[in-house]
């Protein structure tokens, strides 16, 4: 009897072990984030998400909102790639006039540095 309850007391440890070990290899998908809510309290949601806290409950945007602000500094971060490839096109064009320049008067009767 005594050896039962030593067994049953040892398996009961061993679970407890292996709950804990798969909690925290639990592996959180791509594109997700987890946010602690306190004590061992966990809620994964999408990264950027914002949260509020209304009295106990944690309220998480809703699709809508997080869509559409995404897409939002999307289009912002598009906008800014944009006028700064503009902005790169336009310096190139400048040091392609600068180089012809320094080649005609390296050697005016090729155009080409020897």
């Amino acid at each position: 009897m005594r050896r039962l309850k030593e067994f049953a007391l040892a398996l009961v440890f061993l679970f407890c072990v292996v709950v804990v070990f798969a909690q925290s290899t639990r592996k959180v998908p791509k594109g997700m984030e987890v946010i602690r809510l306190g004590g061992s309290a966990e809620l994964i949601i999408p990264k950027g998400a914002h949260t509020r806290k209304v009295g106990a409950q944690i309220i998480v945007e809703g699709t809508k909102e997080y869509m559409s602000r995404r897409f939002e500094e999307m289009d912002e971060r598009f906008t800014a790639v944009e006028q700064n490839q503009v902005a790169l096109q336009n310096e190139i064009e400048t040091l392609k006039g600068v180089v012809s320049d320094m080649q005609k008067t390296v050697n005016p009767s090729t155009n080409a540095v020897e």
